[in-house]
């Protein structure tokens, strides 16, 4: 039996090994100038305890003392709990063991092997037996379980979690981060009947909000002359782009610190320049709701309900599909296991296998139609959100359909297509029984619903008020008309004119250079000035009529002319996906984002390029052509 100091290790390829009595913040190195790169996580390391994060903090530990077993700490994204739940081995002190577990999308053994890890033990043939073990021996501290972004926990891991809990007589305690979603219920009601709820939700004030820039300034930045970009001004914009959310702030002040400085716009206040209320994105997040998709999306679900044919859901692009079946995903989510399938350009038996990894099914194991028929312990159907279903050959429509068939109601087809793609998807399945039922989106926006959706998508991104006031009703009904009431041409046009908001100043024009002193022009009366022009114009005209008359002199013939005409390259349909999605160029021509259907190309040799979601660039030559004609992004 070891001793019972308390002990902290966080796991993961996000930290390394962390472990030791505490964990203490590092001071930065004063020697280097250049700030470390900006981390995929937050530093649980660093905590700045304001009014807010100290009440959740407390509410936990006390929670903790009366001897509570599950804890929900939910807040939304951003808050800080991934560094209110790095600060727990602080706040407990010596009467618990703390576990940190950054990722929590994990199978129930997978989590044993972590937690065990980070208590040091050497896996056995039944962890589980083994954790409980160590935590029923004398006088050995309750563990607790650190689990951040909890919402991705699987069921079966938070039921399976739930029962170690019960066994362990108190010895094991779990404190959950979770955000506000459809997936955070769940992720309760597995886990145990009794969870107790503390709210994380009070985000900075500005006062707070000043401190907590301050605070993390000198952990980043220590020398005086990278603070100094730091005024008062400025930390204001910054606060009131990030809404008062501490990881929001922490972003944007990164930003300001690796070279992007806060601009200032005509208006007077700033902006950062990673402020981007219309990213482009399918999130549901982004979903701002209007007649037209809310029938699309009840007619969905009703016919999701109460039949079982697959159904398929067609319009113009940019008329939000792919966010429609995001939203779907989230409200059938009580009733329907939910996978949406963005790369479906492909031949059935990769279909197959690229499905069943989304499951995280083990290779080789089950089938997809028998993966279905297992369930997942609820009882739920599976449902698969098939984007861009004009990209799927037909052979891998037909096989879709042909599994939900055979299923007998445990898997659900729901596809999306693009009317630029025609009807090939539906055409593919018109001989299937039962046939695909269409579920058409076809309206764009009105005017009225293109201010509502730009003020919408302005709020939710805490944009500042003079920002707000310039997106008026003057001004969205003139970005409506020029996108044709099109949403995603809108956004587009939104965003530019935010770029233009954000004061990003004009390229510099060009100074007039001084003439050279010429003496002898000096000197030359005027009119021998023009005479000298006109003589030199004569020259080059001479010279111009030689080189237009010298085919003439030799032994021309028109057999060795050039062609009149360029014979017009044949225009083929192009499929081009990305997951989650990119920004595509086209021969060095922007032709859109993903997924993109049955885009017009010239057959043979073209340049790609793509901006990936995350920021990363593809560049590759495809050849375009009958056999070639889908592109699967990265």
């Amino acid at each position: 039996m070891r001793a019972t100091r308390p002990f902290v290790r966080v796991i993961g390829p996000d930290f390394g090994d962390i472990e030791g009595p505490t964990v203490k913040p590092q001071p930065a190195d004063r020697s280097d100038p250049t700030p470390d790169p900006a981390p995929s996580r937050p530093d649980p390391a660093w905590f700045h305890p304001f009014a807010g994060a100290r009440a959740a903090r407390s509410a936990v530990r006390r929670a903790l003392d009366r001897g509570e077993h599950c804890i929900a700490l939910c807040g939304p994204e951003d808050i800080g709990k991934t560094r209110l739940l790095g600060d727990l081995p602080h706040e407990l002190g010596r009467r618990f063991r703390v576990a940190q577990v950054p990722l929590a999308a994990l199978p129930p053994r997978e989590l044993l092997i972590w937690v065990l890890g980070a208590l040091g033990l050497e896996l056995s043939d039944d962890p589980a037996a083994q954790l409980l073990a160590e935590l029923g021996s004398d006088g050995t501290l309750p563990l607790v379980l650190a689990i951040d972004e909890a919402n991705a926990m699987p069921t079966s891991t938070a039921r399976q979690l739930g029962e170690w809990v019960g066994l362990a007589g108190g010895q094991l305690r779990v404190v959950l981060a979770l955000s506000p979603d459809s997936r955070a219920p769940r992720v309760r009601s597995a886990l145990a009947p009794d969870v107790v709820e503390v709210a994380f939700e009070r985000t900075l004030t500005p006062d707070e909000g000043r401190e907590f820039v301050e605070a993390w300034l000198e952990r980043e930045a220590p020398l005086p002359s990278r603070r100094a970009r730091f005024d008062p001004t400025t930390i204001a914009g910054l606060y009131a782009t990030a809404g008062g959310l501490p990881g929001r702030l922490v972003d944007l002040a990164r930003q300001v610190l690796e070279g992007g400085p806060a601009v200032q716009p005509a208006g007077g206040f700033r902006l950062a320049r990673d402020f981007d209320p219309f990213s482009v994105s399918a999130s549901s997040a982004g979903y701002v709701a209007r007649p037209a998709t809310e029938e699309a999306l009840a007619r969905l679900a009703d016919e999701l309900e109460n039949d079982r044919h697959a159904l398929a859901m067609i319009g113009p692009p940019g008329l939000g599909k792919t966010q429609i079946l995001r939203v779907l995903a989230e409200r059938m989510a009580d009733r329907f296991r939910t996978l949406r399938v963005a790369y479906g350009s492909l031949e059935p038996t990769e279909l197959e296998r690229w499905i069943l990894s989304l499951l995280g099914e083990p290779a080789g194991v089950r089938s997809l139609l028998e993966a279905a028929r297992a369930g997942d312990g609820a009882n739920r159907p599976l449902l698969l959100l098939v984007d861009d279903a004009g990209a799927i050959p037909d052979a891998s429509l037909r096989w879709l359909h042909a599994q939900m068939v055979a299923s007998e109601g445990a898997l659900r087809l729901v596809f999306a297509a693009s009317d630029a793609a025609g009807t090939r998807p539906l055409h593919a399945l018109a001989a299937c029984k039962p046939p695909v039922r269409r579920i058409p989106l076809t309206d764009p926006l009105d005017a009225h619903e293109a201010e509502a959706y730009l003020d919408a998508r302005l709020r939710a991104a805490a944009a500042p008020e003079p920002v707000r006031r310039a997106f008026g009703a003057r001004s969205a009904r003139a970005l409506h008309d020029e996108a044709a009431g099109n949403p995603a041409e809108l956004q587009r046009l939104a965003d530019a004119r935010i770029r233009d908001l954000g004061g990003v100043p004009p390229a510099p024009r060009p100074v007039p250079r001084p003439k050279a002193f010429d003496p002898e022009a000096a000197a030359s009366p005027p009119f021998l000035r023009g005479r000298r022009a006109v003589i030199w114009i004569g020259a080059a005209g001479l010279v111009a009529a030689a080189f237009f008359l010298l085919p003439a002199l030799t032994h021309w013939s028109p057999k060795d002319a050039p062609p009149r005409a360029t014979p017009v390259a044949r225009m083929i349909g192009v499929h081009i996906n990305a997951t989650p999605w990119a920004r595509v160029y086209l021969d060095g021509k922007e032709i859109g984002v993903t997924p993109l259907g049955n885009v017009e190309v010239a057959e043979g040799t073209h340049r790609l390029r793509a901006v990936l979601a995350d920021g990363s660039v593809i560049e590759r030559r495809i050849q375009v052509d009958d056999a070639n004609r889908h592109v699967v992004l990265p």
